[in-house]
C-alpha cells in the first residue's frame, strides 16, 4: 500500500505546487482574475469588490443594454443626431445607483457562493464569475493599460472582461459578449450606435458627389449625373 500511496502522494504535491507557482508568477490582468477567481472560492467579498470598478462596470452594463435593444440603439441614434445626447444616460438616470445595486449584488452572491453556482450553469455574458473560468481565460493587451479577457464558462457561455490598470492594480471596467465593445470599455471610448456612424456617412455623400455633378455637361454626353 505504501508503495502505491507514495507515487500518488507525490503526483497531488506536484499538482498543487504547479498551481500556487503559477499563481505566484501571474501577473498583469490575470493576476487579478486569478485573484477573482481566489476570492470566490474563498467567499472572501472584501478581496473581490476591490478588483472591480464598480461605476464604469454599471455605466458599462447600459451600454451593453443600449446596443443591444434595436429600439433603444435607434432611439440612441436619433438622439445624437439631434443633439439630445445619448440614451446611456437616461437610462442612467432612470435606473438610479446601478453601482450600489451592483456591489449588493456581488456582496450577498459571493459571500453564500451563489454567484458562482449561477454562473457556472449560465450563458449569460453578464456571468463570467467561475473560478476556474477566470482562472483558464484568455487576455489580449490593448495597450499598455488595457486589456481584455475572454471567459467562457462550464456551460459554453462566453464574456469579455474590460481591464484597466489603475496604478499597479488591474481593475475590471466593463464585460460584453462583444470583443469589440469590451475593446472599447477597456480603452474608455464612447460607443456609439452603428446605424448613427452609417447616417453621418450617408449625409457626407451628396457633398462628395455635388463638386463633380456640373462637369458633366461640359464634357458634351448631354447626360445627367447617376447617383
Amino acid at each position: 500500500m505504501k508503495f502505491l500511496r507514495t507515487p500518488l502522494l507525490w503526483t497531488i504535491s506536484l499538482a498543487i505546487c504547479a498551481a500556487l507557482l503559477a499563481a505566484c508568477f501571474a501577473s498583469g490582468p490575470q493576476k487579478t482574475l486569478n485573484q477573482l477567481a481566489q476570492a470566490l472560492q474563498k467567499k472572501d467579498v472584501d478581496a473581490f469588490l476591490p478588483l472591480l470598478d464598480l461605476q464604469a462596470l454599471a455605466s458599462n452594463d447600459i451600454k451593453n443594454l443600449t446596443q443591444e435593444n434595436q429600439t433603444l440603439n435607434a432611439m440612441d441614434s436619433l438622439g445624437r443626431e439631434l443633439g439630445l445626447g445619448s440614451v446611456d444616460s437616461l437610462l442612467g438616470g432612470l435606473l438610479g445607483d446601478r453601482a450600489g445595486d451592483l456591489a449588493k449584488s456581488f456582496a450577498e452572491g459571493v459571500a453564500s457562493g451563489a454567484l458562482e453556482d449561477q454562473c457556472r450553469a449560465s450563458t449569460d455574458s453578464r456571468c463570467p464569475w467561475v473560478a476556474a473560468s477566470l482562472e483558464k481565460a484568455e487576455v489580449k493587451d490593448v495597450s499598455k493599460d488595457a486589456a481584455v479577457a475572454k471567459v467562457v464558462t462550464p456551460a459554453g457561455g462566453v464574456s469579455w472582461l474590460a481591464l484597466q490598470q489603475r496604478a499597479n492594480t488591474w481593475v475590471v471596467v466593463g464585460r460584453s459578449g462583444s470583443e469589440k465593445m469590451a475593446t472599447a470599455f477597456a480603452l474608455a471610448l464612447d460607443t456609439p450606435a452603428a446605424p448613427a456612424k452609417d447616417n453621418t456617412k450617408d449625409a457626407a455623400k451628396p457633398e462628395e458627389q455635388a463638386t463633380p455633378a456640373p462637369a458633366q455637361p461640359e464634357q458634351g454626353s448631354g447626360k445627367g449625373v447617376t447617383i
